[in-house]
């Protein structure tokens, strides 16, 4: 891990949902109001529509943190969505700690009891279902019975509808009026805008204790704005990897070439085509199509040469011919590379990568540990491009 190097005391940009990690961007700002403003004014019935990966059960997890007092919450996330009717509510009533009964009437009247003993305590209970798109039709006809748990003056209980846009227009079907008619608050949560982006690296990094220099340069902040499109999930990962990059190279700042790195790891560009002449292959390329098809073993296996234009692997390893070494004790990649390459800088680092998919964490190696490098150019090896002496020397 990196968090020591970088002087971090937690990690900026974890996945899972750590509501002190919210970043409020305008729309996450409006949508927590919205839910609290429900909340406190008693409506009883709320929803929640964001696409996947823009912090919405971290949004709720706020939510409930800061109704806490008030409330005694419930969570159900990403119910089977042959979720029947019967198993909504004995769910319900395990996540307040309740056995559920046997018969239909008689969770009906165990979930009563502790609605009406909360409300006695001051407090109103809130039933959150995330993922809510994946309910059928019978379990949200269940979802709106609940709020016909009340008393005259007060509801006594308070739902939280949260899903993707496909909850949305599954409110819309005319099956489902009587639960649209009850929804008195729409919350939606929209990507981050490029400022807001840099915002929201530089919130969470100081939440995790970061101080000094920035650790992403300014173009660096821009690639992954122009990345993630915004999507914070993305973001984190683009942030981790990049700063993983960066711990392997030793360097204390986020540069261009990590992110596009951190970029390329996660798929997020288009491979490299295969039918580039052989002479055009950049040797950045090669790695990156070795590492999608299994590491060094890969440039030993010709591609499809029955279709036209395409160049063999075979051919391709006349820019490099990989070679296997073992790490010593005490020894980091850094050394290994330094030992046996003579240099250690980001090209080599991505091209090391390439030749070793099971590598994911360069921080870590151990003694012991074989290890492909990526060798010198072998003028001589497009001449046996012919014969198997490059395929005996791979794996």
């Amino acid at each position: 891990m990196f968090l020591r190097y970088f002087g971090l005391q937690d990690d900026p940009f974890g996945v899972t949902p750590e509501p002190r990690y919210l970043y409020q961007s305008n729309t996450h700002r409006e949508a927590l109001a919205s839910l609290k403003y429900g909340f406190y004014s008693n409506r009883g019935f709320t929803t929640l529509i964001a696409p996947p990966g823009l912090g919405k059960t971290t949004l709720l997890h706020r939510f409930l943190g800061d109704i806490g007092e008030s409330a005694r919450s419930v969570f159900l996330f990403n119910l089977d969505g042959l979720c029947q009717p019967r198993e909504l509510i004995r769910s319900i009533l395990r996540d307040l700690e309740i056995i559920p009964a046997d018969s239909s009437n008689e969770m009906s009247d165990q979930l009563n009891g502790v609605l009406l003993a909360e409300s006695r305590n001051g407090r109103v209970v809130v039933v959150v279902i995330d993922e809510a798109q994946n309910l059928s039709e019978a379990a949200l006809e269940t979802v709106r019975m609940l709020s016909n748990f009340e008393t005259t003056r007060a509801k006594l209980v308070h739902i939280v509808l949260a899903g993707q846009p496909q909850l949305s227009d599954k409110l819309m079907q005319p099956s489902l009026l009587q639960l649209r008619q009850r929804v008195t608050t729409i919350c939606r949560i929209e990507p981050l805008s490029a400022v807001e982006i840099r915002a929201y690296i530089e919130h969470r990094l100081q939440l995790a204790g970061h101080s000094g220099e920035p650790l992403f340069t300014n173009s660096a902040q821009n690639l992954i704005a122009q990345a993630s499109q915004g999507i914070p999930r993305t973001i984190n990962s683009l942030c981790f990897n990049a700063l993983s990059i960066c711990r392997a190279m030793n360097k204390k700042q986020v540069v261009d070439s990590m992110v596009e790195e951190a970029i390329a790891d996660s798929q997020l560009v288009p491979s490299a085509k295969e039918d580039h002449a052989v002479a055009a292959v950049p040797a950045a390329e090669i790695f990156h199509y070795a590492s999608k098809t299994g590491g060094a073993a890969a440039l030993a296996r010709p591609w499809d040469s029955t279709k036209p234009g395409k160049t063999s692997a075979m051919e391709t390893a006349s820019v490099v011919q990989p070679f296997q070494v073992m790490v010593g004790r005490h020894q980091t990649l850094r050394d290994v590379a330094l030992q046996y390459l003579g240099e250690f800088n980001e090209s080599r680092l991505r091209q090391i990568r390439a030749l070793n998919p099971k590598l994911t964490n360069p921080n870590h190696v151990e003694a012991g540990q074989k290890i492909w490098l990526p060798g010198p150019a072998a003028h001589n090896l497009a001449q046996n491009a012919g014969n198997s002496t490059a395929a005996r020397n791979l794996p």
